[in-house]
C-alpha cells in the first residue's frame, strides 16, 4: 500500500485530474449548463446507448 501512496503516476495522474477539473469549473458558466440539461432532449439516449455495445 505505501508504495501505491508514494508512486509518482498516482500523484501525476490526481494533479493532472484536480487541474483539468479547476480549469473546467473555472470557464464553465454553471447556471447556463444546468439550463442546457434541462431543456436536452434525452429522448435519444437510450437509443445511443443500447447501440454503444455493438459498435
Amino acid at each position: 500500500m505505501s508504495t501505491f501512496i508514494t508512486s509518482r503516476k498516482l500523484w501525476l495522474g490526481l494533479g493532472g485530474t484536480a487541474l483539468f477539473l479547476a480549469l473546467f469549473f473555472w470557464r464553465t458558466d454553471l447556471p447556463e449548463l444546468a439550463n442546457a440539461l434541462a431543456e436536452a432532449n434525452y429522448w435519444w439516449v437510450a437509443p445511443a446507448t443500447s447501440s454503444w455495445p455493438r459498435s
